[in-house]
């Protein structure tokens, strides 16, 4: 995944309408997507191979290109319209790991800690092919640990603050009344 490949997306027509308002929205993808990118683009125009920075870059081009990863997988995670159930495929795989789709869930929302707090909650697999959840903070990439992403909710408070105040709660459900089953279903296939 190239720079350009990150550069020429625009999320708010396609994705993200019943998660955020446009306002938050566009707060959100300026300063931790969009900002992110022309940082990269000014001080490192060498280094535009995003995965590349993640796997192998240290400092704040590891930091800047993490943030664009991330929150570009966050983007794609969700939908403009509320999404269809998981197909059987992905209940199936959930189900494995987690025994209930509701279990998945509840594992999910109980997985950030207030006391210390995570900026991403990720479903991926592990090295061994499994599904896990995982939480990444600050800028941490789960690339680097070996992990596949097949979706994420970005948890900052920054990401909900503005539309939903200090109700995690009510930002979840409608994270996962919006989740992108296409999305993770392609993932899961990879």
């Amino acid at each position: 995944m190239n720079f350009d490949f990150f550069l020429n997306i625009n999320f708010f027509d396609t994705n993200l309408c019943n998660v955020f308002s446009e306002n938050n929205f566009n707060l959100h993808f300026n300063s931790y997507y969009l900002n992110n990118l022309k940082i990269l683009e000014s001080k490192f125009f060498n280094n535009k191979d995003i995965i590349n920075n993640i796997n192998n870059g240290y400092g704040e081009i590891y930091y800047r290109s993490s943030q664009i990863y991330n929150h570009y997988f966050f983007f794609n995670s969700v939908l403009k319209k509320n999404s269809s159930y998981p197909n059987d495929f992905i209940l199936n795989n959930i189900n494995k790991y987690f025994l209930s789709y509701d279990n998945f869930k509840k594992i999910f929302f109980n997985l950030n800690d207030i006391n210390n707090p995570a900026s991403f909650i990720w479903l991926c697999r592990n090295e061994y092919g499994e599904l896990t959840l995982y939480k990444s903070f600050g800028a941490e990439s789960l690339l680097r640990s070996g992990k596949t992403p097949i979706f994420c909710l970005d948890i900052s408070e920054h990401c909900y603050y503005l539309d939903y105040k200090s109700d995690c709660e009510k930002y979840y459900n409608i994270f996962f009344n919006n989740i992108n089953w296409e999305f993770v279903e392609k993932n899961l296939l990879l």
